[in-house]
């Protein structure tokens, strides 16, 4: 069964820097509700298709996973605070120039 561009598998080399990221290893979205084990998610869409880049991916807990929608700020400002963090800002302007991201 082929993957549709929502289904894109995270790349060995970048599962490989985010397993040794201890940033990976919590919820973004920490507080009294977190259940379940860590799932890294895809926080970022260009084009129709998820992006496979290392600011990308964010950790979250399986119920905040499953409740991505209801999250959606919360995490849209924990990828800023992200990409700030690894210090990609000028990366993700030139790659991404339409991005809707809030302006950072």
């Amino acid at each position: 069964m082929k993957r549709g561009s929502l289904r894109s598998k995270i790349p060995t080399e970048i599962r490989e820097q985010l397993a040794e990221d201890p940033y990976m290893a919590r919820c973004i979205l920490e507080d009294e509700t977190c259940s379940g084990r860590i799932e890294w998610m895809h926080c970022f869409t260009y084009g129709g298709k998820r992006v496979n880049e290392l600011w990308s991916i964010l950790p979250g807990c399986h119920k905040h996973h499953y409740e991505e929608a209801k999250h959606r700020f919360l995490i849209r400002a924990a990828l800023v605070k992200r990409i700030q963090q690894l210090d990609m800002l000028d990366n993700y302007r030139k790659k991404y120039p339409k991005a809707t991201l809030p302006t950072i």
